[in-house]
């Protein structure tokens, strides 16, 4: 069984650990492609 399909291109927002930002959330947003 043969498929040749594709995986659409899709952008994800993750968050990511950042030491520069302050406060008790240290994380900032980032975009992650397919």
């Amino acid at each position: 069984m043969t498929m040749n399909k594709r995986v659409p291109f899709v952008t994800f927002r993750t968050r990511v650990r950042d030491e520069t930002v302050e406060g008790p959330n240290p994380y900032r947003w980032e975009n992650k492609t397919t």
